[in-house]
């Protein structure tokens, strides 16, 4: 699940409905870089291209399938690029908002069960060490 739960409340709804995770992921990010990298998020609408203002802006409009033509840090300037309503800037700040609100009820609610990954890093250093976490196997505790 991505971005669920929230909260201590959403949190021990999964667990009353038998949906106990064996790990949950947390990304450690400050608000502005969180803020940066989520409000600059944008898909093509016609290829389901995805594209980052800042990381990797989408081509102009004059010609939107080239991969080789002038890139734009503006995703307003091709009609095609589209932004989800959740990422626009203010959408974020309170999604954030959120997170910080009750990031340290969810660290003592999950325990052993959570890892916390340092996301204030380069995003493909973050999703490498995601992926790990993901696919490698969950080491067995002994049970004594």
């Amino acid at each position: 699940m991505h971005g669920y739960p929230r909260s201590n409340h959403q949190a021990s709804l999964l667990n009353s409905a038998g949906l106990e995770p064996d790990r949950v992921l947390m990304l450690d990010i400050p608000h502005t870089t969180g803020s940066e990298r989520l409000s600059g998020r944008a898909v093509d609408a016609v290829t389901g291209q995805r594209y980052h203002n800042l990381h990797d802006p989408p081509p102009t409009s004059q010609n939107p399938t080239s991969s080789e033509g002038s890139r734009s840090d503006d995703i307003r300037s091709n009609p095609r690029i589209v932004q989800a309503p959740d990422d626009r800037e203010c959408e974020v700040g309170g999604r954030l908002a959120c997170y910080a609100a009750h990031r340290d009820e969810l660290i003592f609610f999950y325990g052993n069960t959570l890892q916390r990954i340092d996301a204030d890093q380069d995003v493909h250093t973050v999703f490498e060490e995601v992926e790990a976490r993901v696919v490698n196997p969950i080491p067995r505790r002994l049970i004594n």
